[in-house]
Formats: structure tokens, sequence, C-alpha cells
């Protein structure tokens, strides 16, 4: 009898220990390290990656559409385009529409943002022609008040760099498919990409997902009770602090 109340016993132990396991392991925090290209950031890899490809392999150089970066002067005014305000954490994501890991993580990511928290979204293309035709057509149809809409109609799916494929996709979305395609060769929108991959380069991000949560570089696809996680040890990014 008393060996059947310690097995009992022992099994109650057990299953209390199982039932806390979820509640204990959103509160660890995986290594960090301090060896960013880009001083005064730290960085987390995740391994999580659609790492970058060569696009434009074998084909010419001289006729083949390249994108172009340029490093900006200003690293927070690039990262953290769409936000600003210091008083509320500052979050930049990167994203290839082509990208697996990036379409795993947007199942929970967009709804994730508190209201102390501003996003900027960053189409970085690395995975061949039709990722740098997505983040065209996401800057084009930003300015036309639809860049959220196009980015996750296009991320449905591998995307064609095709016009004919975005003229279908802008007639469904309800918006103007010739002032799309416009706007897509506008210097403004080169400029955008330039300056995206620019500053991916400045902080040696080899892939898509990333995300810059302040001063923390994650390079890959986390979960999203980790990104509340980082998101309360938030602090914020070098530039912003004037360290840079």
């Amino acid at each position: 009898m008393s060996q059947n109340r310690r097995g009992l016993l022992v099994f109650a132990i057990l299953g209390a220990g199982m039932l806390a396991l979820p509640r204990i392991w959103p509160e660890h925090l995986p290594e960090i390290r301090g060896d960013s290209p880009e001083p005064g950031f730290r960085v987390l890899e995740t391994g999580a990656l659609s790492p970058r490809q060569d696009p434009f392999i074998g084909l010419n150089s001289t006729t083949t559409d390249q994108p172009v970066h340029r490093s900006p002067t200003d690293l927070c005014a690039v990262l953290f385009r769409d936000g600003g305000d210091p008083s509320q954490a500052q979050i930049a994501y990167f994203t290839d529409a082509n990208c697996p890991q990036c379409r795993a993580m947007e199942r929970w990511f967009p709804g994730a943002i508190r209201e102390n928290a501003q996003i900027t979204t960053h189409d970085l293309p690395l995975l061949g022609p039709g990722s740098l035709t997505a983040a065209r057509a996401v800057a084009a149809a930003d300015m036309l008040g639809a860049g959220a809409a196009m980015r996750a109609r296009l991320h449905r799916s591998r995307v064609q760099a095709d016009p004919a494929y975005l003229r279908e996709i802008a007639k469904g979305m309800g918006v103007d498919a010739q002032a799309l395609l416009s706007k897509m060769a506008l210097p403004e929108t080169e400029a955008r990409i330039a300056d995206t991959l620019g500053a991916a380069a400045r902080l040696g991000i080899p892939g898509t997902p990333a995300l810059v949560i302040g001063e923390l570089l994650v390079i890959g696809r986390i979960e999203e009770a980790m990104f509340h996680r980082l998101l309360a040890h938030y602090q914020p990014p070098p530039c912003v602090k004037g360290r840079s």
C-alpha cells in the first residue's frame, strides 16, 4: 500500500512539472551575442531562415534587372521609416514574398504588435526576380494606400515577375493596375528598395525573416511567445540613443 502511495505521489509531482513547462519555457531567453557588424546592436540567431540566393546566376548582367542598394547615412531613419516616436518601441521587420519562413511567422505577427510599439515592414528582395517585383509592387501600392493589402496578397503564393500577374492582382484588390505599374517604375520606388537592401547589408542580415527590436537584431523566424518576451526586454536602438 505504501509503495502505491509513493508511486501516486511521484506521478502527481511529474504531472505538475509537465503542466508548468509551458509557463516556464517562454520566460527563457536564448543566447544573445554582442558582435553585430553594426556597433551597438546585439544579435540573436534562430537558424529558421530563408537564406539569400543569387537570383541572377547564369544571366547576362548587362540585361538583367538587378536590384541596387545604398548604405544609409542615418540607419534609424531607414529602419524605422514608418515609426520614429522614441517613446514607443521601434520595430523593423524584413520579409520577402517568396520566403516560406516569413509566411509561417506572418500567421501571427501582424496581430502581435501592441499599441506601445511602431513597426516598419521592409520588403527585402533576396530570393529572385519575383521577390524584386513583389518589393516594387508593395512600394507602389503603398503610394496608393494599399501597401499592406498588396503584401498580404503577394505572400500567399510564389510571386511571378510578370506585369500581367500584377494587373490581375490589382484588379482583384480594386487598385488601379496602370497606376500601380507606373509607380513601380518611379525613382522613389527604387530608392526605397535600395535603402532596405543597404540597411540589411549594414546589419549583416543574410536572409529573411529578420527583426530589429530596438537594439536587438533577430535573424530567423521566432514564435509569438518569444517575440513578446523579447519585446518585454526592449532597449532603444543605438542610433536613437545617439551612439551612432
